[in-house]
């Protein structure tokens, strides 16, 4: 569980870098920390945190961090999960199913998940509340998402209790997993 808040409170912070200003530089050390446990990989060019990531990106960063890249790829390749979006890549196809038959992402259209998109803090963030336990147009509109997390959610130190009846982190990897 300590792990899991470790990289909660790392992934957080990349969020924060989504959303921010400061010069790519100074995230470099929290870049390197998820590289070394395996949650942020960069890609080619490096880790690349003068721009936003794209959905897809973010889709397979936010999958790592569930520890559930494995489970995604053998799934996927089972015929277990699919999802409805026609432009995401093979590389991604896994992770973006598997957030899709978790509840955690929707596309952008019917058919279309954004792939090659930004993905914004806002978008991050609310991918973040759904796998907390939030769920969107219930506890949260999307389009004050930001709001939200800032005052209830992951980017609030304090945040508050989910509703009754809510057990929160619902997709999060238990003991054992």
């Amino acid at each position: 569980m300590k792990r899991i808040l470790t990289v909660l409170a790392a992934t957080l912070l990349l969020t924060a870098a989504m959303a921010g200003t400061a010069s790519a530089s100074s995230y470099d050390s929290v870049a390197e920390e998820l590289s070394a446990i395996g949650v942020f990989r960069g890609t080619a060019g490096g880790f690349e945190l003068d721009r936003a990531p794209t959905r897809s990106e973010a889709a397979i960063m936010l999958v790592r961090l569930y520890g559930a890249e494995d489970e995604a790829k053998a799934a996927y390749e089972a015929g277990e999960i699919s999802m409805p979006f026609t432009d995401v890549s093979e590389t991604a196809a896994p992770s973006v199913a598997w957030l899709y038959s978790q509840g955690i992402t929707n596309g952008t259209s019917a058919t279309t998940f954004g792939a090659s998109s930004p993905c914004s803090a806002k978008m991050y963030c609310a991918f973040l509340l759904r796998a907390l336990g939030y769920e969107d147009g219930v506890d949260f509109l999307y389009a004050d998402t930001l709001d939200f997390a800032m005052l209830h959610g992951p980017l609030h130190a304090g945040r508050r209790p989910l509703p009754a009846g809510r057990s929160g982190c619902r997709h999060l990897p238990g003991p054992g997993r």
